[in-house]
Parts: C-alpha cells; structure tokens; sequence
C-alpha cells in the first residue's frame, strides 16, 4: 500500500471514529453514566475518558496493527521514547474533561496522526458544538467541510487572545504577570478550558491568538489546524523543550497567533 493510500485510509477512519467517540461522550453525559476520579493527585479524570481511549485505540489497531499509540490515558511518565518517523496516533479522548463532567459545550475529540517526524493531519471533534475541524498538511483547514482561514489583525489591542490554568496551583503565581501582560495590551483575554478548541478558535477567526504549556495530545491536531489556516506557531520564553519529541509535538510555552502579532506576542510573554 503506497503512503498516499495509507494516509487516506487512516484520515477516513479516524475522522468516522472522531464522530462516534463523541456520540460515545454525549450519551455519557445525557446518562450521566460516569465515575471521576483524580490523577496525579489533582487532575480530573472520568471513566468516560478511558472508555473512548480505550475505543479509538482498539479500532486503529485492528485495522492498523503496528502503529503506535500516544494518548493522554495510557501514556505512562517515563515509558519509551517513540519513533516518531513511524506512524504514530497522538490522542486526547477528551480535551475539557472538567468541562464535560460540569456540562459546559467546550469539549473535544482530538486525533493526530504522525508519520516522518511529522503530524500529517489532525481532527478535532466537539460533539456539543456540532463541529468538527480538520487539516491535512499542506491541504489546508476546514471547518464541517468548510475551508477556514486565520482572521485580520493588524494589532495586539484588537485581539482576542486565549489561555490555560495549570492543574498544579503552586505554579499559576509563575502565570499571573503573562495574564497581567495581556489583558494590558489585547482586547481581551479567554479560557474555555479546552486547549485544541482554543487552537481550532485560532484557525476559524473566533480568537487571535492562544499561549500555554500544555501536553502533546492536547495540541498535536490543533496546532496543525491553525497553522494550515495560516497561523503562526511558535513558543515563548525560555523554557526548555522534551528532546525526545518532535518540533511539531513541542508542547512547553506554545504560542499560536494570527501572523501580524506574532513578534509583539512573543516580545511580551515571557
């Protein structure tokens, strides 16, 4: 089977599958079918969560058996570095858990798939909203089919700009200037709790720019989907990167931005 083919196939499953995991979460939801449960000691997780990992991961390996797997769910600290030269599936099953056990919309599905140290596409499916973004690299960005492109924005103070609180709240004091920064200079500041949201907000015009650390399975799929609807992608600060992981998986102080407030961005963030 050539690359091409492969890829095709995998996109087709993975966008079917994307659709069905959200089914999987709205009817756990509307059921209220769900237990919590805490991981590292303070980070929300829920058995709806390792249901729809265990179910993506069970249908992409039965149909392509010697891929691997890194998700939010069985990722273990510490395990084997990947090759990120085979394929390779980075998968949150739901970005915005607490979102989803509280009943708010901001939810997601995000799939990427990664092969020749690269993501080759990326789907991010919000079942509350309805939507479901995707790109394929170097075919641009879609929105429920519809191509999307980056908004207008010829300056900092008319942007809406988005961010994260870190689960561990002996870091959020290290946050704080960043935010003072930005509600100083933007138009306004945003947390929907939903990293590959934000990201996919960026990529259809909603905001205009997104920064914080977060994990590869949350930006994996949506940093392609900004940058193929022509955001910029980048990182601020000096904080040093996992040497084991890929440019396109760099995860640590991530900034993606409309181009024209890009430099500003990272001129200010620190």
């Amino acid at each position: 089977m050539n690359y091409q083919k492969a890829n095709s196939e995998r996109f087709k499953l993975a966008y079917k599958l994307a659709q069905t995991a959200g089914e999987l979460i709205i009817a756990g939801r509307k059921n209220n079918s769900f237990e919590q449960s805490y991981k590292n000691h303070n980070e929300l997780v829920t058995s709806i969560d390792q249901q729809v990992d265990d179910f993506l991961i069970s249908e992409l390996k039965s149909h392509f058996t010697e891929d691997q797997f890194l998700t939010e769910e069985s990722y273990i600290p510490g395990q084997d570095e990947f090759d990120y030269t085979s394929p390779t599936w980075v998968i949150d099953p739901i970005d915005g858990t607490v979102n989803f056990a509280l009943g708010h919309p901001q939810v997601a599905v995000s799939i990427a798939y990664v092969e020749k140290n690269e993501v080759q596409f990326g789907i991010v499916h919000c079942p509350f909203l309805n939507e479901t973004f995707y790109a394929i690299k170097d075919e641009g960005a879609f929105l429920n089919q519809v191509p999307i492109k980056v908004s207008e924005c010829d300056d900092l103070s008319n942007a809406l700009v988005a961010t994260g609180l870190p689960y561990d709240k002996s870091t959020i004091q290290n946050l704080l200037p960043n935010i003072n920064t930005i509600i100083t200079h933007a138009r306004d500041i945003r947390r929907n709790g939903s990293a590959a949201i934000d990201l996919c907000w960026v990529a259809c015009g909603r905001l205009q720019a997104y920064f914080e650390t977060v994990q590869p399975w949350d930006m994996a799929a949506g940093t392609l989907i900004a940058k193929e609807a022509g955001a910029y992608t980048g990182h601020y600060g000096d904080q040093i990167q996992d040497s084991d992981l890929i440019p396109d998986l760099m995860s640590k102080q991530l900034l993606i931005s409309v181009p024209t407030i890009h430099p500003q961005l990272q001129e200010l963030l620190k």
